[in-house]
């Protein structure tokens, strides 16, 4: 008779425990970013003048600004923002992404904080040269 009292006992704790363990990793799953389908073409136009052009998931179609060497600029949906700045939530009909681009002595570094598959993209970019890339990295 106890033993059967201990297996109701332990069957109970094991269904609490699970439940807490399914409610757990559910609360994590909907802290993670979804991916956000974007398509942006780079163009490096002078020593420090860069052009982002927006082909998808933006409200943006062109953004141009000046990168000083190893000094990132913070880019998502709605455009350019200051350093330190969060991203707001994306409407529905915009994708929700966050990425840093920075220029080095090679080309550029972009680094991929929310919405995208990669964490770092470096290449080479010339002067009058341009760069397609997605929430899933590099196109040719």
């Amino acid at each position: 008779m106890k033993l059967t009292v201990l297996k109701q006992h332990t069957l109970k704790c094991f269904l609490i425990l699970a439940c807490i363990i399914c409610s757990t990793s559910n609360v994590k799953a909907q802290k993670q970013t979804r991916l956000a389908p974007f398509k942006l073409v780079i163009k490096h136009n002078t020593n420090h003048d860069f052009t982002l052009t927006s082909l998808k998931g933006t409200i943006w179609k062109n953004l141009s600004f000046t990168l000083k060497s190893d000094t990132p600029q913070v880019i998502d949906e709605y455009g350019l923002l200051s350093s330190g700045t969060t991203s707001k939530v994306a409407p529905p009909n915009l994708t929700d992404f966050l990425f840093t681009i920075t220029k080095t002595a090679d080309g550029v570094l972009l680094k991929g904080l929310e919405g995208t598959t990669w964490t770092e993209l470096s290449f080479s970019l010339p002067k009058n040269s341009k760069q397609l890339f997605t929430h899933k990295g590099m196109v040719k």
